[in-house]
């Protein structure tokens, strides 16, 4: 194979191994001078008719040379005295000396001829299996830059390796690292086949392409080279011939194998069709990695543009709920400031209730936006410490408790005197005021209970109520930043309280869920660690993704209004 490339090499840059002057010149001395440059038949012909003078003229003069010994006798005396003559003797070897001597240099005139012209159909064969092969790759490189689909890319170059090694069958399988395994994307197989000897799924290291996907090394096994090695790597009542695989590699990461099989028995591999092979691999591979960023920067650029919109509708948002306290507040103080020396008592008060509870409102909101900014800075620390959960929620449930309408939330806690878990108390705290204010927000009139209970290693703490209930759809978004929702009057929240408690509670190395079902209310559940981590010296820190860390898979069924 590198013989044949360096001698197309120099027939290329145009030092040939013969040109056609020599052609025409040997041609001529070779008695060949009605053809320019003369065919391989014509030479071979030339060659037949050389030999057979000669062998004609062998067998004369052997037939001469038998007359004149044996009957020598019988022959004139004329005849006999010019066959004793030593002249003649000398003439009859001369003249079959010197007709050998032409027919051996025709004979190497012709072998020439032979050599140059062997010469030029191996170079053209290998010329032209070059030209095939930029083909191929021309017209893989079309099909890479005008279809964006992966699967037809691979479709082209699969037929594309089929139609170049005129294989059977093949197949474009893709590295699973999770799993350990090869997955077949797209496959090729001759519609009178019997049986389809490309396997879905292959382990790695098992098989041909498993073998190839384990060492990283292009494979040829035949039954009719190596029988040990294709019994080894090929199931022996499989249909297959001949094999090979080639890693599709690229920047040192393995993608996938691609493998051609021959079924036929018409067609067996050599080293040549592997190396082709590997071009067409090393074309897939790009593609492939071309894909995969392709398709990761169309899902960031999705992300990007729906948090954007979610920022958008979040200042939306926002400038609404400052503006709704801001003007409760400022013409409540324009009242006060008119008409407060007039004013009853009962009016008087009610008008600083007004400012009183709109001043929380306001507050609330900004430490919900200023918290969340913080977690987006990675700024969340939280001490983590035995905290007592029993006393702790009652604390937040009892202040509640004091509250318009607080009379709608129970605590449930386990008979025991306490309950202790690893948490950073304030955060607890925050939490289970999020998870109440907001089932009081959404649940209407219905009850809103508060329990504690313990599982393994775990506490889990369950805030319910028997509202309407979250839809169904939304329930994978409802830990989501700036997801908002309406709480049945037509007023909707900024979408940061649940956001803000998964994060909470993963900070202290806790998870948190939701259940819920159409008309029977929703119940979410946070779990904390009972014994003590390594990592609780020095604090924690929310990362900026824990919402994704705390947040266990939803449960299907639910529906409902939405949370925020």
């Amino acid at each position: 194979m590198c013989d044949l490339d360096k001698r197309a090499g120099m027939h290329h840059s145009g030092n040939p191994v013969t040109d056609e002057e020599t052609l025409i010149r040997e041609a001529r001395a070779a008695g060949l001078r009605r053809f320019k440059i003369p065919s391989l038949e014509a030479i071979e012909r030339r060659r037949q008719q050389l030999w057979s003078i000669t062998f004609v003229m062998l067998v004369a003069l052997a037939a001469m040379v038998v007359v004149l010994s044996f009957w020598d006798k019988a022959l004139p005396d004329a005849l006999q005295q010019f066959g004793r003559m030593p002249v003649m003797r000398v003439f009859f070897l001369g003249v079959t000396t010197a007709f050998c001597v032409y027919v051996i240099e025709k004979e190497r005139h012709l072998r020439k001829i032979t050599r140059a012209l062997v010469d030029e159909r191996v170079l053209n064969s290998v010329l032209s299996n070059r030209v095939n092969e930029l083909s191929v790759l021309s017209q893989i490189g079309r099909a890479i830059n005008s279809v964006q689909d992966t699967s037809s890319v691979l479709d082209v170059i699969l037929g594309s390796a089929l139609d170049l090694l005129q294989a059977s069958e093949g197949a474009i399988m893709l590295l699973d690292s999770d799993r350990h395994l090869l997955s077949t994307v797209c496959s090729t197989a001759p519609k009178d086949s019997s049986a389809n000897t490309i396997p879905r799924e292959v382990l790695v290291g098992e098989g041909v392409a498993g073998y190839v996907a384990q060492q990283r090394v292009p494979l040829l096994v035949s039954r009719r080279m190596d029988p040990t090695l294709f019994n080894r790597m090929v199931s022996p009542d499989s249909e297959i011939e001949s094999a090979m695989a080639v890693p599709l590699v690229h920047r040192d990461e393995l993608l996938g194998v691609i493998v051609v099989h021959e079924t036929a028995g018409q067609t067996h591999f050599n080293e040549y069709d592997l190396h082709a092979l590997g071009l067409l691999a090393e074309n897939a591979a790009v593609t492939v990695s071309n894909a995969r960023l392709f398709q990761a920067e169309r899902e960031h650029v999705a992300k990007l543009q729906e948090v954007d919109n979610q920022r958008s509708e979040f200042v939306a948002t926002v400038s609404h709920e400052l503006r709704s306290p801001l003007t409760s507040i400022l013409g409540s103080v324009r009242t006060l400031h008119k008409r407060g020396a007039t004013m009853e008592p009962h009016q008087h008060d009610e008008l600083l209730h007004v400012i009183e509870r709109q001043s929380s409102r306001l507050l609330k909101l900004i430490d919900e936006i200023l918290f969340a900014s913080r977690i987006e800075a990675g700024e969340n620390r939280l001490v983590r410490q035995p905290v007592d959960l029993v006393g702790c929620v009652g604390e937040v449930v009892t202040a509640f408790q004091g509250r318009e309408h607080g009379d709608r939330v129970q605590l449930l806690a386990p008979p025991t005197a306490s309950v202790t878990a690893i948490a950073d108390p304030n955060a607890v705290q925050q939490v289970v005021t999020n998870l109440i204010d907001n089932a009081l927000k959404y649940s209407g009139d219905s009850p809103v209970s508060v329990s504690l209970s313990t599982a393994g290693m775990e506490v889990l703490i369950t805030v319910a109520d028997r509202g309407p209930g979250i839809p169904k759809d939304e329930l994978p978004h409802i830990f989501d930043r700036f997801r908002q929702g309406s709480d049945g009057n037509g007023h909707r929240g900024v979408g940061l309280g649940l956001y803000i408690t998964a994060n909470l509670v993963s900070a202290m190395k806790g998870r948190i869920w939701v259940q819920s079902d159409v008309g029977k209310g929703a119940a979410f559940t946070l779990t904390l660690p009972i014994n003590r981590e390594e990592s609780t010296a020095a604090g924690s820190t929310a990362p900026r993704d824990s919402v994704t860390s705390a947040v266990q898979a939803l449960p299907d069924e639910g529906a409902g209004d939405k949370r925020s």
